[in-house]
């Protein structure tokens, strides 16, 4: 019988990303990014071989005000297929940002990552935050959850985030090894208090 490592290996191999293998194995993202981290991986960045993957962020950027050009820019593609993008969906563009510098959309979306970091608050281990983290910035790139409704939705996600952390260990010792996770201990991935400065470690990346 295939152990949790061998189809997690197999998973790794296939190309899945970190998010799929975790959906998976049901453990967190964190989880998936240590073991790679470990054995000296590279994330599986899935590929993009069309728009319709681009166009949920499309949507975010042009409700952060940017012009058809920083978005085309961003996406690695050219104006006139955001122009088309807008037409076919009925997007009209926001006024008053072509004076946007390029640092400054660039400080918006950090600005925005940190209020989506922050909804979920700092009273969760690091990888859990960081999990809860990725699924609402996930969410509000997704345009499931308003720009306008981050910190309404923060400690939702930081519930399932812990919620799934926990329905995956109930009942373990913090000494047992964790299957699959080649002697990692359930004590190993928590923190202590001094974590609470886990906003400032993650920044603005959030993956």
């Amino acid at each position: 019988m295939e152990t949790m490592s061998e189809e997690r290996w197999k998973l790794y191999k296939n190309g899945l990303s970190d998010a799929k293998i975790s959906a998976i194995q049901n453990v967190t993202r964190s989880a998936i990014a240590q073991w790679r981290k470990r054995h000296s991986l590279k994330s599986n960045v899935p590929k993009i071989s069309n728009g319709r993957q681009l166009a949920p962020m499309r949507h975010l950027l042009t409700e952060l005000g940017w012009g058809k050009r920083a978005i085309a820019k961003s996406q690695n593609v050219s104006t006139t297929v955001i122009k088309d993008w807008r037409q076919r969906h009925g997007v009209k563009p926001h006024p008053g940002t072509r004076g946007m510098t390029e640092k400054q959309r660039h400080d918006q979306i950090q600005a925005l990552q940190k209020r989506v970091v922050k909804a979920v608050g700092y009273g969760l281990p690091f990888d859990i935050a960081a999990d809860a983290a990725a699924e609402l910035m996930l969410a509000v790139i997704e345009g499931n959850v308003p720009i306008n409704a981050i910190e309404e939705q923060g400690r939702r996600f930081g519930n399932q985030a812990l919620q799934k952390f926990a329905n995956a260990f109930t009942t373990k010792s913090l000494d047992n090894d964790l299957p699959g996770h080649d002697g990692l201990t359930l004590l190993d991935t928590l923190v202590d208090e001094s974590s609470s400065i886990w906003l400032e470690q993650m920044g603005a990346t959030i993956h």
